[in-house]
């Protein structure tokens, strides 16, 4: 798993069971007694989202030139 900057987790605690709510299995400890093992979790945030807003055209001379344009276009909202 890979952590990045800004990920989180969210651990609720019950005061009625005196506990936290996170995943956990059965294990074994270092003498081989069964012991509870919390798990690993992936983090509850942050999202990252990426989208292609251009494409671009490289020269030999390294020229950059636009080559399309990946945005959506639409209209203007319409108040009736």
């Amino acid at each position: 798993m890979q952590y990045h900057t800004g990920d989180y987790w969210l651990i609720p605690a019950r005061t009625a069971t005196g506990d936290v709510e996170w995943p956990t299995e059965m294990g074994k400890d270092s003498q081989g007694n069964a012991v509870l093992v919390h798990l690993a979790k992936p983090p509850d945030g942050i999202d990252h989202h990426y989208a292609p807003l251009a494409v671009i055209a490289v020269a030999a001379q390294s020229a950059i030139t636009l080559d399309g344009d990946c945005r959506k276009q639409f209209g203007p909202f319409a108040h009736t």
